[in-house]
């Protein structure tokens, strides 16, 4: 098998950065060789590539999602808005439309997990891979707070809270 090209988002500069031990992963774990096909201007090569529907793999930035809907129904379903490799299967369809119409957490949670073993066993578009990138130390007297790997995780600020009797909050205001 020959080099396939992946375009690569050329902002923040870490993307590009990161190519190296992404290309490795590939290599190691699915026996691909990759080339980077640097956008520059940022995401334009890439955007236009995929509205005309011939990028083959991508790695760039993406704010991530609080939900697993967020990224499987505009990516998979036939009429997604992101399905940009022309996908197009109605069993698949059938899943994502199930879980969009369930109200019961087990019985999503369960169409959910059917939707990615669907995913993993019947086509090889887009493999999804997060990571965090914040490195980040809060004081001790601070609980239950913890950083997901995207923006957009603000809502996990409600369940936050401040241990006043923590030797470190001593002497501080709540």
């Amino acid at each position: 098998m020959g080099k396939i090209s992946v375009v690569t988002g050329g902002i923040p500069s870490y993307i590009p950065n990161f190519f190296p031990q992404f290309q490795a992963m590939l290599r190691d774990v699915l026996g691909l060789e990759v080339e980077m096909d640097l956008d520059s201007t940022g995401y334009t090569k890439l955007a236009q590539g995929m509205v005309e529907k011939r990028i083959l793999l991508s790695l760039g930035f993406d704010n991530g999602c609080s939900d697993p809907d967020d990224y499987t129904y505009p990516y998979f379903h036939t009429n997604g808005v992101r399905n940009s490799f022309n996908l197009s299967d109605p069993d698949l369809d059938r899943l994502l439309d199930a879980q969009r119409e369930e109200f019961d957490f087990e019985t999503r949670h369960q169409l959910v997990y059917e939707i990615q073993d669907y995913l993993l066993d019947k086509t090889v578009a887009m493999p999804v891979w997060i990571s965090t990138i914040n490195s980040e130390i809060y004081w001790s007297y601070i609980k239950n707070m913890w950083r997901a790997p995207w923006y957009g995780e603000n809502f996990n600020r409600a369940s936050m809270w401040i241990d006043q009797t923590d030797p470190n909050f001593q002497g501080k205001q709540a």
